[in-house]
């Protein structure tokens, strides 16, 4: 299993940071599937300040490799950028 965060950091804000080029490609050379996920509020939980709180996280369903193998990096990524946002929370 490999896990990626595409956007390198995370944002204060509850929207999503654009995303690294390169971030789909281990998936597209080990051939495994892609799952999305959503983070809401992840920010707001700092165990160096002690602050607690929930984060609410929502796997989205899994893209095999043969769904995406011919398709653009581009493109997959606008599907996953897609899936993300539409359980980003305001």
């Amino acid at each position: 299993s490999v896990l990626v965060f595409p956007e390198g950091t995370r944002s204060q804000q509850q929207a999503l940071l654009s995303f690294k080029a390169g971030a789909l490609h281990p998936a597209y050379l080990s051939k495994v599937k892609i799952i999305s996920v959503t983070q809401n509020y992840g920010f707001q939980c700092d165990g160096f300040k002690n602050i607690q709180n929930t984060i609410d996280i929502h796997f989205h369903p899994a893209l095999n490799h043969q769904d995406y193998a011919q398709r653009s990096h581009e493109n997959v990524m606008t599907q996953c950028v897609d899936l993300i946002q539409s359980k980003l929370k305001a």
